[in-house]
């Protein structure tokens, strides 16, 4: 570990890009250097991890149906999602309907939240990069008409367009709409990790292993909620209940797609919302997005429990405790202590 003074070294703040700050960390080797932008303690370990790869991974978000941009900022928008992916990966966007081929460069494709049905030669241009051994992962919401539904079924999964709702997961506002997933895979390399917590979707739909899926598939139920929540048909004050859980809320399967002999590997998650900006950093949701990540680009050393961003703590008093408060302790001791230093004054003036 060496430091310098950027006005003793112009010539290492000019090589480095230095031009302002009380300080910046670098790793550097040879000709070689990279910057670590927020000098935590994963942050450096990402960083050297990223310095010992001669380039980044490609990870593609395809987009113009009306999928989560990694572009946008809100709450409502996926750009923390996006920010987490580059400490790790070059993120770009694929507008299949005008290639109809996957790049042969694509670690990973990710498809989160479309609400327009894909044409068919895209769903063909997405099984055919499966049968090249390609890495997919599907993020679907039930009330959008992706058209998405043939595609899970190639890969064994069927997808069951349903509403799973937890009574014990009320959103402010919306009601019930959300599912909880407590249960984790133990086998699975993305969820290994997870413990003591639980993953929040928001109007998610189930899945479940096709009963025609062919034999040689692997699956691994990724997450799951317990046998509280419902699936129903549709969202009402009273729906109609259609299966009870438990429901699955996540698989991964791998497996060889007919006429291919590489092996595809792929995640599909009932759920786009827990990648949003309002709820990714919430419970294990970003542990879960960016474990599948990691998992599906082969990046195991990535796989980890992240850790959380503090938050301030809200002290929420009553107004009869906010009147205990103010007048048994915060008005008295000022008092108190103003005549006691009156007294003192004056028996010293008086001595």
């Amino acid at each position: 570990l060496k430091m310098y003074n950027a006005l003793e070294r112009p010539d290492l703040a000019k090589k480095y890009e230095y031009s302002s700050g009380p300080f910046a960390f670098y790793l550097v080797s040879g000709e070689r250097h990279m910057k670590i932008e927020n000098p935590s303690e994963e942050e450096i370990t990402r960083t050297m991890l990223r310095f010992g790869k001669d380039k980044k991974k490609l990870v593609y978000f395809v987009f113009l149906h009306g999928e989560l941009d990694p572009e946008l900022q809100g709450q409502e928008a996926i750009s923390l999602f996006k920010t987490d992916l580059e400490l790790s990966y070059e993120v770009k966007k694929l507008e299949l309907f005008k290639q109809t081929k996957v790049p042969d460069d694509a670690e990973l494709v990710v498809i989160a939240g479309p609400r327009q049905a894909y044409l068919a030669p895209e769903v063909e241009a997405l099984r055919e990069y499966a049968k090249r051994g390609g890495r997919l992962m599907l993020a679907l919401d039930p009330d959008g008409k992706h058209g998405l539904a043939s595609l899970t079924k190639s890969f064994g999964v069927e997808y069951q367009n349903d509403y799973v709702l937890d009574p014990r997961a009320m959103i402010p506002g919306a009601g019930t709409i959300a599912a909880i997933g407590s249960e984790f895979s133990t086998t699975a390399e993305a969820t290994r990790p997870l413990r003591n917590g639980f993953a929040v979707f928001i109007v998610a739909s189930g899945l479940k292993r096709a009963p025609d899926a062919p034999a040689d598939f692997k699956f691994d139920e990724l997450v799951k909620t317990d046998d509280t929540p419902i699936a129903a048909e549709e969202l009402t004050n009273n729906p109609k209940v259609r299966s009870k859980g438990p429901h699955v809320m996540g698989y991964e399967v791998k497996g060889k797609l007919a006429g291919s002999d590489k092996e595809f590997d792929v995640i599909i998650f009932g759920d786009s919302d827990f990648f949003r900006n309002g709820f990714y950093r919430n419970n294990l949701n970003r542990d879960l997005a960016m474990n599948s990540v990691s998992s599906l680009a082969k990046d195991s050393e990535l796989v980890s429990i992240r850790p959380k961003t503090p938050k301030g703590t809200q002290l929420s008093m009553t107004r009869t405790q906010l009147m205990i408060v103010l007048f048994g302790f915060l008005l008295p001791v000022p008092i108190l202590m103003f005549f006691t230093s009156g007294l003192l004054w004056w028996r010293r003036k008086a001595a």
